[in-house]
């Protein structure tokens, strides 16, 4: 008989019911978000990689991500083309 182990997850949620970290042991996954006071995602952590988001009050507008391209963008559209 053969077993396989998967590694193990875990999800840590804030009192308002929003993710607050990913750790897939085993993986290179580990993700940490942070949220503002309006509940909007404003970090994101992955694997120290950091990408930071913008608002125009409910409305995202930009990213702003830790690969030194920064990737700034106006209405779901980064200035690089890619869709945010």
């Amino acid at each position: 008989m053969l077993c396989r182990f998967e590694p193990a997850e875990a999800y840590a949620y804030n009192h308002d019911n929003m993710m607050t970290s990913y750790d897939g042991t085993g993986t290179d996954n580990d993700t940490t978000y942070t949220y503002d006071v309006g509940l909007r995602r404003i970090k994101k952590d992955v694997n120290e990689t950091v990408t930071k988001f913008i608002y125009d009050g409910w409305n995202s507008v930009a990213e702003y991500d830790g690969r030194g391209g920064g990737g700034i963008g106006i209405g779901g559209v980064l200035i690089d083309g890619r869709r945010s």
